[in-house]
């Protein structure tokens, strides 16, 4: 058999198949309305938990927090504390790793406010379980 013959039969078979594929009316995706939309930006409050309402379920979500700082210990720029909610007194230990300490030195000195001041700091990060204990994996610190 010739093998020129079987290269343009094979050629010949692969151009109809990809002929085939795009003659195909390719649909689009649906469009998605959200009708409840705001016409305006909102800021939600749906990451946001108070410490005494964080809870083991919680494990791997991104929340965010408040309370006053009552302990502050750092080690290789890691930076461990404890979050006491400012009504309840229920506490969380938090650790706000190196990197994101050296990023922005001010969360630090933040934290160093809240636990000197005894005043209200905000937190965002992500509930973990570490050695059988809650505890929040910081990477924002800010006042309001």
């Amino acid at each position: 058999m010739n093998f020129k013959i079987v290269g343009v039969f094979v050629l010949l078979i692969i151009a109809v198949v990809v002929a085939v594929k795009f003659s195909q009316p390719q649909e689009p995706p649906p469009a998605t309305v959200n009708e409840t939309a705001p016409t305006a930006p909102t800021v939600t409050t749906d990451s946001f938990v108070e410490v005494s309402q964080i809870v083991p379920a919680m494990s791997g979500m991104t929340k965010e927090t408040r309370g006053i700082v009552t302990v502050l210990n750092e080690s290789k720029d890691n930076v461990f504390f404890t979050v006491k909610d400012a009504t309840t007194d229920k506490t969380i230990k938090a650790v706000m790793f190196a990197k994101t300490n050296r990023d922005d030195p001010e969360r630090k000195e933040m934290l160093l406010k809240s636990r000197d001041n005894n005043s209200v700091v905000h937190l965002k990060g992500e509930i973990d379980i570490y050695k059988g204990e809650l505890e929040i994996k910081v990477w924002q610190v800010y006042e309001k």
